[in-house]
């Protein structure tokens, strides 16, 4: 039997994601166009997610995207949101587990000042800190499984 594997590593039947594609797509631009999930997760772009975080579970501007591309699977796992990848259940169902709106609360949504995201390097660091140091979150909660990387670790500043 062809197997589909999701970004998570859930495998589906290849035949069920191409009986549910249309569907599952129009799940995922529903969740795009949620008023929190218009904008990017990170730069805060208005209106622009073309790229989600499947297992961070935030939606992406293109830029930023790239960016969690250049991180690793280990942190992040980028994917792409207009149709040229399938989306598989349990993909779609960590984006609405999660959301900008939670992931502010897990992640923060601090950006340093004078920061921008055509600065690749620092952006990077950024992203780094905001996603596995939590050095943005309000708080730290136990309730996601990102938040047991390195939370306890010193969180260097950024590079200036």
């Amino acid at each position: 039997v062809n197997q589909w594997r999701s970004k998570p590593g859930k495998n589906y039947s290849t035949s069920f994601m191409q009986e549910n594609e249309k569907k599952f797509f129009a799940e995922l631009q529903s969740l795009r166009q949620e008023p929190e999930n218009r904008d990017c997760a990170d730069c805060h772009a208005r209106g622009c997610t073309m790229w989600a975080s499947v297992n961070l579970g935030i939606f992406l501007c293109m830029t930023c995207g790239s960016h969690h591309r250049s991180l690793g699977t280990h942190i992040s796992l980028p994917k792409g949101c207009t149709g040229t990848y399938l989306w598989g259940p349990d993909e779609l169902e960590n984006m609405k587990r999660m959301g900008k709106k939670r992931a502010k609360e897990v992640y923060g949504s601090t950006v340093p000042n004078g920061l921008t995201n055509s600065d690749a390097i620092r952006w990077k660091q950024y992203l780094t800190h905001k996603y596995v140091h939590r050095k943005y979150a309000a708080s730290l909660t136990s309730d996601h499984p990102a938040s047991s990387l390195m939370l306890k670790k010193e969180q260097p500043e950024l590079i200036h």
